[in-house]
């Protein structure tokens, strides 16, 4: 968890008053198939107010799709590309719909499964994850269901003096 003092200087003249905390904590959990992202709670310095924001697939259930051992997934390499002055590794990959569990919605909000393919950037240096695509395919007969893709860009962010590889972009179509 997270608690953050927020205090104000209306007046510019370094005399701050404490306005208020936030308390925000990160949550991951299983339902329903999904992942559900951030949850946090405010707790105003008059009264009290609540505030959450959903977010789901792009923190772990795109690399859970494709690298649990169940997916079966294709990789294979394909070149080395520069990103800034590091080196990165890509590999193209795919995952048929036998051995798929990642889905989109459909028609009246029935889950589909599809299968997918896409590209991993990998850091050639760290071994870390920089990138990610994702494009469906073997998509059915449901004509609510379109094709989509998902990018998910990763770097190493410092968090209260500690780096973490967290995903810092992510672009749907």
């Amino acid at each position: 968890m997270k608690v953050t003092d927020r205090s104000v200087d209306a007046n510019n003249s370094n005399n701050w008053k404490h306005k208020d905390s936030i308390a925000e904590m990160l949550r991951l959990s299983r339902q329903g198939g999904g992942l559900d992202g951030v949850a946090g709670g405010r707790q105003a310095a008059i009264g009290k107010v609540e505030r959450e924001s959903q977010s789901a697939g792009e923190f772990g259930e795109v690399l859970k799709a494709i690298f649990q051992p169940s997916s079966k997934a294709d990789i294979k390499w394909k070149e080395a590309q520069l990103l800034g002055k590091e080196t990165i590794h890509v590999f193209n990959y795919k995952v048929g719909l036998a051995n798929s569990d990642f889905q989109i919605d459909g028609a009246e909000g029935a889950r589909v499964t599809v299968g997918f393919y896409g590209q991993v950037f990998i850091d050639a240096t760290t071994h870390n994850i920089r990138r990610v695509t994702l494009t469906t395919s073997s998509l059915g007969k449901d004509p609510a269901v379109h094709p989509a893709s998902i990018t998910v860009d990763y770097d190493t962010v410092a968090i209260c003096g500690q780096s973490y590889l967290l995903p810092v972009a992510g672009r749907c179509a």
